[in-house]
């Protein structure tokens, strides 16, 4: 991974480290790589794990990542901060839910293959940068401009794992809970068969 502090233009500013986690180099040439926003890790605490944009219509989560960041100070928080605004660079830059480039849907090929499709690629190398560093993972997603909005959580409420998603979903201020397994392949599926709290 390469690593700068202070992030991209228009990012958070100050702070924050900004780590590349690089994935593989097209046939153009072009370098795709996954952004991803560190800060904290002055005292203990959990680490927690943010990630939006799988799908790439899924923009309000990617500025809700972006707005908190600009929010908080590093130096303020316990534990450490990862937080991923794009898991899926190709799709965010063509708006697309699936990557145009093999048309895969990055959250049902988790955790992903690194010899495989570029969006397995891409899952696989999240999976490997991100997953094993964390405690906990809120795994944002959205509909597109044209959805209505609705809050949806995955939990088992038979498990103490479920009844604290639970919780954080109630502290949040959800107003409609789904519980459900999720689809396979999925990154939250995938952490939580790691032990990752989703």
């Amino acid at each position: 991974m390469s690593q700068r502090t202070g992030g991209p233009a228009g990012g958070p500013g100050a702070g924050w480290e900004y780590t590349t986690i690089p994935v593989a180099t097209m046939a153009s040439g072009l370098d795709v790589a996954i952004g991803m926003h560190v800060g904290g890790g002055k005292r203990s605490g959990p680490r927690v794990g943010l990630v939006s944009t799988h799908h790439g219509d899924e923009i309000f989560t990617a500025d809700l990542i972006r707005r908190l960041l600009a929010s908080l100070q590093p130096a303020a928080i316990a534990g450490t901060l990862y937080a991923v605004p794009c898991a899926n660079p190709l799709a965010y830059e063509w708006g697309t839910r699936h990557t145009p480039q093999d048309m895969q849907n990055m959250n049902r090929v988790f955790p992903g293959n690194a010899a495989g499709w570029i969006t397995e690629a891409m899952a696989r190398a999240l999976t490997d940068a991100l997953v094993p560093n964390l405690d906990v993972l809120i795994d944002f997603h959205c509909g597109a401009t044209d959805t209505s909005i609705h809050y949806t959580y995955t939990a088992d409420p038979g498990t103490e794992q479920g009844r604290r998603v639970h919780e954080l979903a109630l502290i949040a201020g959800a107003e409609v809970l789904w519980e459900s397994p999720g689809p396979a392949g999925t990154l939250a599926g995938d952490s939580l068969a790691r032990g990752v709290r989703t």
